[in-house]
């Protein structure tokens, strides 16, 4: 999931727009890999340098959205 794009083109031409391309998904595995770690689960550890960057990834990805809506609305 992390691999992918961060943008995406939507549309073509004058129409053509941009967005955020997160998985949310990738939120449901942070917050299972929480739970697998509290109950005492053995974890993958880039699982778990994923889980202690979740503030970080949904900061941008705010920051991001925030940013492009500016954008497509002056576009």
């Amino acid at each position: 999931m992390l691999k992918k794009p961060i943008l995406l083109k939507v549309g073509d031409g004058e129409n053509r727009r941009y967005k955020v391309n997160f998985d949310p998904n990738l939120k449901v595995i942070i917050r299972e890999a929480k739970f697998l770690d509290r109950i005492g689960k053995e974890i993958p550890n880039t699982i778990i340098n994923i889980a202690l960057q979740e503030k970080d990834y949904m900061r941008n990805i705010d920051k991001l959205n925030q940013l492009l809506r500016g954008y497509n609305s002056a576009l």
